[in-house]
């Protein structure tokens, strides 16, 4: 656990309860195991302390307040234990649906947005449109029903004791509000996922796990980011897929007690640009509500533009990065130049790097303009002359250009997925040569990956094609160690200087 955690009602902390483990662990045990036992959770670990925190607009209006709710730290190490055994029997049943990203591991945002990038852009290559709908739930995690939470758990196979278990871990929550030193009264609540609990998270997949079946097209999620995509080569075919997926979705919602919000819900149409000529006038109609097409749309940090150009993601990312690097340049005067790198590590550096494999495909304009600011930041760390030769600056920073670092993220992704250490849905894409044929060859020793064929520079751009180019640039001898290598091994020793 992170010693920062802040504390619940109970007023324990982290730091304290890791000091006193020699003394209580023995305690916490007998408590954790009499609740498995007895089917039972601990009423005093179901409460909950809310702190709201203001994000913009009217002060007096409680919408523009985020509710932060904090638990017991105690109750997170029996949460921990169950929800480590329940993933692993989800995962070895083969439950978890492939189509959900979300809590869960070897799974981020970007092997997500890599997913949705290739699906747009084979489409492309092979001259077909793709509609996307970005659905928008109201308040999914805190309108969780839990009795069909608890029916979908049965389902699954949690029963007897197990089953109760979760039963009483649900039911009777209750939690108070705290402004200032004061506290509200508690109120108890009957639906919704815990907030600030580690099964929550656990919960919440499991209860829209079966979403993908009511429908006939793609599916994507990440938690309750949802989107449907579809397929088609003229309009009509287009709409009536997107209609019909978008309705059983939307009966999907009704009969589990959740709200989509039609109002932002939205959808794009991706194509090339011959291509969405012909579907400019297509639209898409909710319960007689029109729902709202754009050309360009943020997905999980992401913005997405209707022929996947980067170009409003790259100056999305440059607003933000001169922002950053102008506070670098307001506080340089009077920080240490080791603490400026610390800065513009945390603030300016992960503004590069973010899902960097999926967008970094962009033109060499759009490259070009970010590795101007990349530059800029060194220089205002440096406070050096204009005429200071680039390759110098980042050499003293230890840095290295941002085409050159995208590579090396590029290739770590590689290499986890054809270490099974990302999702199937990346790793059985992958193939090597040798797969091909039975008799020993030179790429059978250097693993070398097979590049798929595509018609046009859509699929020239796919993570696939992209990864399988890059890969097979690494020196053969280090291609062939891939199976005696460790992560750290790889990011140590091979990147960049390799290729």
């Amino acid at each position: 656990m992170d010693n920062n955690k802040s504390t619940g009602l109970d007023q324990f902390n982290v730091r304290l309860l890791k000091l006193a483990a020699p003394y209580v662990s023995t305690s916490l045990t007998h408590i954790c195991n009499l609740s498995l036992n007895s089917s039972k959770f601990p009423n005093d670990w179901k409460k909950a302390k809310v702190t709201p925190i203001f994000k913009f607009g009217d002060k007096s209006n409680v919408s523009n307040y985020r509710p932060i709710s904090v638990l017991p730290i105690v109750s997170k190490i029996i949460e921990r234990t169950v929800h480590n055994q329940l993933y692993a029997y989800l995962c070895s049943r083969n439950i978890l649906s492939e189509s959900q990203s979300g809590f869960r591991s070897n799974h981020s945002t970007t092997t997500t947005l890599l997913d949705v990038q290739d699906y747009i852009l084979n489409n492309m290559d092979k001259g077909f449109a793709t509609g996307v709908i970005f659905l928008d739930l109201k308040k999914a995690f805190d309108t969780v029903n839990h009795e069909i939470l608890i029916n979908k758990l049965a389902n699954y196979g949690i029963q007897d004791n197990e089953l109760s278990w979760f039963k009483s871990y649900l039911c009777n929550r209750s939690q108070a509000v705290r402004v200032n030193s004061y506290l509200s009264d508690f109120k108890t609540y009957n639906t919704g996922i815990p907030q600030g609990s580690i099964l929550g998270p656990l919960l919440f997949i499991i209860f829209v796990n079966c979403l993908p079946d009511v429908v006939t097209c793609k599916t994507v999620m990440y938690a309750d980011d949802t989107s449907l995509m579809c397929k088609a080569k003229n309009v009509d075919d287009l709409k009536v897929q997107l209609e019909s997926n978008l309705k059983a979705v939307a009966n999907w919602f009704k009969a589990n007690k959740l709200t989509l919000n039609a109002d932002k819900t939205k959808f794009m149409v991706f194509g090339s640009n011959h291509t969405l000529d012909h579907y400019k006038n297509i639209t898409l109609t909710f319960d007689d509500n029109l729902i709202e097409r754009v050309d360009v749309f943020k997905y999980l940090g992401i913005k997405f533009d209707s022929n996947m150009s980067w170009s409003p993601h790259v100056d999305y990312l440059s607003g933000n990065i001169s922002k950053k690097i102008g506070v670098v340049k307001r506080v340089k005067y009077f920080l240490p130049q080791k603490t400026l790198i610390m800065l513009s590590n945390a603030l300016v550096i992960p503004h590069f790097d973010y899902a960097c494999s999926v967008w970094s495909n962009c033109s060499v304009t759009n490259q070009s303009h970010l590795q101007v600011l990349h530059n800029r930041l060194a220089r205002t760390i440096l406070s050096a002359d204009i005429k200071t030769p680039i390759d110098d600056m980042l050499s003293s920073l230890n840095w290295i250009r941002l085409c050159d670092r995208w590579s090396n993220h590029m290739l770590t992704l590689i290499f986890k997925c054809l270490k099974n250490m990302c999702p199937d849905y990346l790793c059985n894409q992958f193939n090597f040569v040798h797969n091909n044929h039975d008799h020993i060859t030179r790429s059978h020793t250097t693993n070398t990956l097979i590049v798929p064929k595509f018609n046009s520079n859509s699929g020239k751009r796919t993570f696939l094609v992209r990864a399988a180019n890059l890969w097979n640039k690494l020196l053969p001898p280090i291609r062939a160690e891939l199976y005696n290598m460790s992560m750290y091994q790889f990011k140590s020793n091979v990147l960049v200087s390799t290729l």
